[in-house]
């Protein structure tokens, strides 16, 4: 979930000094100036809508235990969509994006089905399997350390400079049903984190609005996603990668101040006024940078046909990790997209792009109003939701605007998603999205909410059944297995049998 860098492969330094970070803060500063620019430039970042997708996913061997094989993978494969992540046992592949019209959720699921099975077959070949899955249930702390981080020399810097801003190890602490307490000095538990990671472009001047509501929907989609119950073999929460990611890569250190710096792993400061050029802002202003690298990039061009790089501020940028994420990209004379990263990956390619449909659905459905409802809904709220649905899943109750207008309520979060089906129906076929592929994956989301399985209801359910018969280990390996041959099959989870 660290993502890679504007700078890619070519990233090649591990240490940096104070003339580094004074070259890099003062391109930091040009750069906000260049990206103003442009955003006041009338027509920039006009064009058709579109959307795409980055999955990550687990390697294992033939116990089902983290296979520390990426660079094979790589190799054999030789594929460019196909890229390292933090740890040798994850790869995260990345999708051409496709026009935001007609049945983009079916072609882009066909697109992860094809890729699934390619890179399949391509680690049978290595003797390694895939499982798309939030956190592996077999994953074990013999499992971490920096023998299995990826030699790539970002991820070195990377972990040396936060570990030396922080000053101390990372303290994990998660209650959920059971509870997690330890200790770590590298990065690499982060790396236990999977995501399906999705793109969907923005034209400027809607940006701020529909940034806002896809920020007040995605506690409900998070609610209904729900699929890393487990963590080094304790049952946590439903999605324990929102708890996970900000523990274990948060480099504030604990007790200096009577106050906290924000956090660089966070859903937001509140809601947003000043459109995306306020998120990168605040990125510069509020967090030192990390990784200081000065490119050779000489001179800013602000006309249509040649966008600048920027490529100081979208590495620095890249580096606060936002559940939901503005991104500049310079290709096609530049344009904006809004990166959602708080769904998990898993456990089908239907269900994942169901997620996105939601998401999206419910985002463009409310985008018509949601100045008037974040004023009836404060910012601190949506957070609290956000992790009430982290935690608990379907289970959890929000706070939401009274529908009579009278203040705000507690609401039980699957009561509050059937209200909301056809808000998100409505606001898929604004976008120009066919009617039966939006009545296909939002009816994907119906099932799940009433039977009220997702994938993290599902691996406990089934774990728990096979913990009457053995060890918690053995039942978790068990369920995995069974898992990922449901996965495979790409029938959507809310029809998944716990019976062996």
């Amino acid at each position: 979930m660290l993502g890679q860098s504007p700078v890619g492969q070519h990233f090649a330094q591990q240490s940096f000094t104070s003339k580094d970070y004074q070259a890099f803060s003062l391109m930091l500063e040009s750069q906000l100036v260049d990206l103003r620019a442009l955003l006041e430039q009338p027509n920039w970042g006009q064009g058709p809508c579109s959307a795409g997708a980055e999955l990550e996913f687990y390697l294992l061997d033939d116990k089902l235990q983290p296979k520390c094989c990426s660079e094979q993978l790589l190799a054999v494969a030789n594929d460019a969509e196909l890229t390292e992540e933090l740890n040798q046992f994850n790869l995260e592949f990345n999708l051409p994006p496709v026009l935001f019209t007609g049945s983009p959720f079916q072609r882009i699921e066909q697109q992860v089905i094809d890729k699934t099975e390619q890179l399949r077959q391509l680690a049978a070949s290595i003797d390694a399997t895939m499982a798309i899955i939030g956190i592996l249930p077999t994953l074990e702390e013999h499992h971490l350390g920096m023998c299995a981080m990826s030699d790539r020399p970002r991820y070195h810097a990377l972990t040396k400079n936060i570990c030396q801003v922080r000053g101390g190890p990372f303290q994990i602490n998660i209650n959920g049903a059971e509870q997690l307490k330890m200790s770590r000095n590298d990065l690499t538990l982060e790396g236990a984190n999977t995501s399906f990671q999705f793109h969907y472009r923005v034209a400027p001047d809607r940006f701020n609005d529909v940034y806002n509501a896809i920020q007040l929907v995605t506690p409900l989609a998070l609610a209904v996603a729900g699929n890393s119950a487990y963590l080094l073999q304790r049952q946590l929460w439903h999605e324990t990668r929102i708890a996970l990611f900000k523990q274990s890569t948060d480099p504030r250190a604990p007790g200096l101040h009577d106050w906290q710096q924000p956090s660089r792993v966070t859903l937001g400061q509140g809601w947003l006024q000043g459109g995306a050029y306020q998120l990168f802002a605040e990125s510069v202003h509020l967090h030192k940078p990390l990784l200081p690298l000065v490119t050779t990039e000489s001179g800013q061009l602000l006309d249509l046909d040649n966008a600048p790089q920027l490529a100081e501020l979208r590495l620095h940028h890249g580096t606060i990790w936002s559940w939901n994420r503005a991104i500049y990209d310079p290709v096609d004379g530049g344009h904006l997209r809004i990166e959602l990263r708080s769904l998990p990956a898993g456990p089908t390619a239907k269900d994942m792009l169901a997620n996105i449909a939601l998401t999206i659905g419910l985002a463009e459905g409310l985008v018509e109003s949601i100045q008037d409802l974040t004023m009836k809904l404060p910012f601190n709220y949506v957070v609290h939701n956000f992790y009430r649905a982290a935690k608990h899943g379907l289970a959890a109750n929000f706070v939401w605007p009274d529908r009579a207008g009278e203040g705000l309520g507690e609401v039980p979060v699957d009561n509050l998603l059937e209200q909301m089906l056809p808000i998100a129906r409505r606001g898929l076929l604004l976008r120009g999205i066919n009617e039966s592929e939006a009545d296909h994956y939002l009816g994907v989301i119906e099932q799940r909410i009433a039977l009220k399985q997702t994938g993290a209801v599902w691996q406990i359910n089934l774990a728990q059944q096979l913990e009457r018969d053995c060890e918690r280990q053995q039942a978790l390996q068990l369920m995995l297995r069974r898992y990922i041959e449901l996965s495979a099959s790409n029938t959507p989870v809310a029809e998944w049998s716990t019976s062996l």
